[in-house]
């Protein structure tokens, strides 16, 4: 996986919840260590939890990739540092970010390891072709979604229109 420093300035967050494999509540000690915010990764896009079974793989993984850095045992808070891109939040008042833990770029370990579709939307394209690369090298491995045994039929924004 590559690895670099991301461009801009950073923001220490707590995970309280992974929502999903996109969606995340985190308290910034920084700001308002009380408030809990809602985050969705830029660049991606996960199964919804209702997409049996990759949405609730992604939440999952998504989990396991934050609780690394968490001691066994400690009831300590995974932390993430935040970037955000030209757009800061959504229609739904969520934080547009890509999250890093030991200077990777989670939003990309999602795509590259099957749990995510790389989802380019402006203007927030900084990692764009990073995330492409990460897509077509997990499709090319047959990882989760792509799975060859049991692919993802719907994309994410299909089996919403069907809800």
């Amino acid at each position: 996986m590559h690895r670099c420093a991301p461009k801009t300035t950073l923001v220490e967050a707590r995970i309280q919840r992974v929502v999903s494999g996109h969606t995340l509540e985190v308290t910034i000690p920084s700001a308002d260590p009380a408030r809990i915010q809602r985050v969705r990764l830029i660049g991606i896009d996960a199964p919804n939890i209702e997409q049996k079974p990759w949405g609730a793989n992604a939440q999952q993984f998504l989990q396991q990739q934050l609780d690394r850095q968490v001691p066994e045992g400690s009831t300590d808070k995974p932390s993430v540092e935040l970037e955000v891109d030209l757009q800061q939040q959504d229609e739904y008042q969520r934080v547009l970010a890509y999250v890093w833990q030991d200077n990777q770029l989670l939003n990309q370990v999602m795509i590259a390891q099957g749990h995510a579709l790389a989802a380019s939307r402006l203007p927030n394209v900084r990692y764009e072709e990073r995330l492409k690369r990460a897509q077509e090298s997990a499709r090319l491995s047959g990882l989760g979604l792509w799975d060859p045994q049991n692919p993802m039929r719907q994309t994410p924004v299909e089996f919403r229109g069907t809800l």
